[in-house]
């Protein structure tokens, strides 16, 4: 009697397409996030905020881009 192999096959997944659905996962979640900030900030005075985050962030406020960004902030309603 002949022993009764079963062969099984390992079918490969596609490790691509794990990579993408994490990215697609974790750029959502960012966005989610960028999302609940604004909304939170909403209330607040954005020119200020920004002072703020600037001073955090050790960025020198002559800065051509974010005194760009004040004055675009300061006409914010």
């Amino acid at each position: 009697m002949a022993a009764d192999t079963t062969e099984f096959t390992v079918r490969k997944r596609a490790p691509t397409l794990y990579g993408i659905i994490v990215f697609k996962l974790l750029k959502g979640a960012v966005f989610v996030a960028f999302a609940i900030a604004a909304w939170t900030l909403s209330d607040n005075n954005l020119l200020e905020e920004l002072h703020k985050a600037m001073h955090v962030l050790k960025v020198h406020p002559g800065n051509k881009f974010f005194t760009h960004l004040a004055e675009s902030l300061g006409s914010v309603t």
